[in-house]
C-alpha cells in the first residue's frame, strides 16, 4: 500500500490549516509536514493517527 501524500495536502487545505499549524497540532516540525506532502516520508504510528483525528479521516483514506 502506498501513502497518498497528495491527499494530506488536500485535507490540510480544506481544513484551512497551514503546514505550521498542522505541525504544531501533531507535535512535529514544519519540515516533517513538507516531507509528508512531497512524498519523501510518510507519517507513521502516532503521527498518522493524529492526522486522522484532526481531519476526521480513516487511515485507509491515506492509502491505496
Amino acid at each position: 500500500m502506498d501513502f497518498k501524500y497528495k491527499k494530506l495536502k488536500e485535507f490540510r487545505k480544506a481544513a484551512k490549516l497551514t503546514q505550521q499549524e498542522l505541525a504544531d497540532r501533531i507535535g512535529v516540525h514544519r519540515n516533517s509536514i513538507i516531507d509528508y506532502e512531497k512524498g519523501r516520508y510518510e507519517p507513521k504510528g502516532y503521527n498518522l493517527f493524529s492526522i486522522c483525528v484532526i481531519f476526521e479521516k480513516e487511515m485507509t483514506d491515506f492509502y491505496d
